[in-house]
């Protein structure tokens, strides 16, 4: 059995991952003590990421796959994520372990150095979030972001004309994106929802997680799913 790591900013249901169905295959997602509390987050922050992360494992079991979630409660023996990792190997006798690529150089190096020692085949696999690949500005323009950005234009064919020229003659409207919105255009009122987290709330509040600033937990305004 394959065990895969899902991070609680990975909750793409467009990866390749998820094109076909595996039973011998199980997605792990966790809220960890170790995520809460390596900074202090707002308090909303906290509410929205665990609520779209237990949407996403809804989503996905729904789908067909074999998902193991574990909530802070069930997560609370174990301290940090190599801690939980190993218990979780041991407790689904795992054979394979893989992850999606981390976007936070912190977790990056935390799961590549404790993967470094497993006895098990290993894999690290792109996240699938980006156009260009973690190491990819060594083979981009890169000493300003406007040539950084042609080349991606370019490469992907984006708003271009057929002779490979910018649409509308110019690679960039800046200068008239820099124009103050006049004062009779009104803002519109943002989109907001909600979403009933008030059991999350709690569970923050009897794990004694340290957070910034208030939430109404019976309407957390922040979507939580794709949809």
């Amino acid at each position: 059995m394959e065990l895969r790591l899902i991070l609680g900013d990975q909750l793409n249901a467009g990866h390749s991952w998820f094109r076909t169905q595996d039973p011998a295959v199980c997605y792990l997602m966790a809220e960890l003590r170790q995520e809460t509390d390596y900074c202090r987050h707002h308090r909303q922050k906290v509410l929205a990421f665990f609520a779209a992360m237990r949407a996403f494992a809804a989503a996905l079991t729904k789908a067909g796959h074999r998902v193991c979630y574990l909530t802070l409660d069930e997560s609370a023996p174990w301290p940090d994520l190599p801690s939980l990792l190993a218990a979780q190997l041991e407790a689904h006798q795992a054979e394979r372990f893989a992850w999606q690529s981390p976007d936070e150089w912190r977790l990056a190096s935390q799961l590549t150095q404790w993967a470094s020692g497993l006895a098990i085949p290993t894999a690290e696999v792109d996240s699938e979030h980006f156009l260009t690949p973690r190491d990819g500005w060594r083979r981009y323009p890169h000493s300003r972001m406007e040539f950084f950005y042609r080349a991606l234009r370019k490469q992907y064919r984006v708003l271009l004309d057929e002779r490979g020229q910018p649409l509308g003659g110019r690679w960039n409207f800046d200068a008239e994106n820099r124009a103050k919105l006049p004062a009779s255009q009104p803002i519109p009122a943002p989109l907001t929802f909600a979403n009933e987290v008030s059991d999350i709330d709690a569970m923050l509040t009897r794990h004694g997680v340290a957070t910034l600033g208030s939430a109404d937990a019976d309407a957390l305004p922040w979507p939580v799913t794709r949809r």
